[in-house]
């Protein structure tokens, strides 16, 4: 018993002595990093990929926009917080309303968007 413990507390200095030492702690730092870029590239990632999922969503339907409403939609889709500001604007309303898009097109790019936001949650 009296081993064992005397065991355990000399792991526990080396274990302290060792935290202490700078190269351990830069190594600490650096991996401690490389994780929350790991993390923030993935939330960057999953971001992009609402904003493409809308993209392709409504890609097709588009032939039947006019110039003014693609371009509009090409605007939208340049950007996260350009996406999430279109959702927030009109696709929350009761009465939708937008000054570009038509009501069926705005109704239509709505659906799409909700679609792409339940695909790919944040």
């Amino acid at each position: 018993m009296l081993k064992k413990l005397t065991m355990w507390a000399l792991f526990l200095v080396l274990a302290v002595q060792v935290w202490k030492m700078p190269d351990f702690q830069q190594f600490k730092d650096e991996t401690i990093a490389g994780v929350w870029d790991l993390a923030s590239e993935k939330s960057h990632k999953k971001e992009l990929t609402q904003v493409s999922e809308f993209a392709s969503r409504i890609k097709y339907w588009m032939e039947n926009f006019d110039d003014q409403e693609k371009e509009y939609i090409k605007q939208v889709t340049e950007s996260q917080s350009n996406f999430e500001q279109f959702v927030q604007n009109y696709c929350r309303e009761a009465k939708p309303f937008h000054p570009v898009l038509s009501n069926a097109h705005l109704l239509l790019a709505c659906d799409k968007a909700k679609q792409s936001l339940q695909a790919r949650p944040n």
